[in-house]
């Protein structure tokens, strides 16, 4: 971090420094970005007599010196003080967290409206913006050729997600509170993590319970009693897609759940083989600072990062999860959560794979 770079807070349009402590998490798997910060007024007397009027529910928006990073609102607030000290902390998150926590009395989404639709009428009401990225309009633009039913006291961004899901579109917050509709990203980070050079701190998780030798999608045919089709005309589409993770015989079989042909099932199986591959390998960072590199942009969420790592035995691109930007005692730093690009590869519905052949 430069010396120049401060966090600066404003809530309900008024802004709060002097934090002392701080984490400001920006994700792509939970959708809302989330915020923890603390204060504490010394024994001035003049900071004790001036108390510090926040409440939860109030507006919220980060910046870090004129770039802002999260927009919300307060979710919880906690104070303390006694004769000499007063401490502050308040905690929430983006815009997009009323969707995470709220549910309806239930609402039915006729055919022939598409995601945008859908998602700009559940999202006005609390006013979330929806964006569309360049590498999903054309998708995201398509009307659905079924009824959707968002169920009573289901939570909106479950719903949201479920559909988005359908057009293999992944839902993320931008610095506004938006909703984002987009893809896993393809921005490379400017600085690479480099094992001895950058790196402060480092920890990785790989597992081989979920790697298989064998990934075998067995797909649905369409039961016409009116039609007089041959057993042969009746054969059930399967696909088996292998992988070298795993030395011994692991085979996973799953039955898709709508009808499939030859190549949805195909297309099924080395999702389930990417994806299972790709969510084994996690991977956790620790750098100085907050930039990427002195005066350079700050770590993004949803970019890619070359890991050099002889001790992880890595050396290729990793897709940055999370970044969580810390300051405290021992100053300013960023943590960053890993995962290979292809585990944020959204399966689409058997209905639209043909599309994206």
């Amino acid at each position: 971090m430069s010396y120049q770079d401060q966090i600066l807070v404003k809530i309900d349009g008024k802004v709060h420094e002097f934090w002392t402590d701080a984490t400001i998490a920006r994700s792509i798997e939970r959708g809302a970005h989330s915020f923890d910060l603390t204060l504490s007024d010394s024994s001035d007397e003049n900071a004790l007599s001036t108390p510090r009027v926040i409440q939860v529910g109030m507006s919220v928006q980060i910046y870090i010196n004129n770039e802002q990073i999260v927009s919300g609102y307060i979710d919880n607030v906690k104070t303390s003080y006694d004769a000499t000290n007063h401490t502050l902390n308040i905690s929430g998150r983006s815009k997009i967290g009323d969707l995470i926590d709220c549910s309806t009395e239930g609402k039915q989404f006729p055919i022939g409206q598409s995601l945008v639709q859908i998602s700009k009428a559940l999202c006005e009401p609390f006013g979330i913006n929806v964006l569309v990225g360049d590498n999903v309009a054309d998708v995201a633009a398509e009307t659905f050729t079924s009824d959707h039913n968002l169920d009573i006291g289901q939570p909106i961004w479950e719903f949201l997600e479920e559909l988005a899901r359908l057009k293999a579109i992944l839902l993320i917050s931008d610095a506004d509170g938006n909703l984002v509709m987009t893809r896993a990203g393809s921005t490379v980070s400017a600085t690479s993590l480099v094992l001895g050079k950058n790196v402060k701190s480092a920890s990785g998780s790989f597992s081989q319970q979920q790697l298989f030798s064998d990934y075998i999608v067995c797909g649905q045919v369409a039961n016409n009693p009116a039609t007089k089709q041959t057993s042969k005309d009746n054969t059930q589409p399967k696909a088996s897609i292998s992988s070298t993770q795993t030395m011994r015989y692991r085979p996973l079989t799953i039955s898709s759940d709508n009808q499939a042909d030859q190549f949805t099932c195909e297309t099924r199986a080395r999702w389930q083989r990417n994806v299972n591959e790709s969510r084994s390998q996690n991977l956790n960072y620790t750098v100085q600072g907050w930039r990427q590199k002195q005066d350079g942009p700050l770590w993004q969420a949803n970019e890619l990062v070359h890991v050099n790592d002889p001790w992880m035995g890595v050396d290729k691109q990793f897709l940055i999860v999370e970044t969580r930007m810390k300051f405290g005692s021992s100053g300013s730093t960023t943590e960053l959560h890993l995962m290979p690009k292809n585990a944020f590869s959204v399966r689409p519905d058997s209905t639209d794979v043909k599309g994206l052949r």
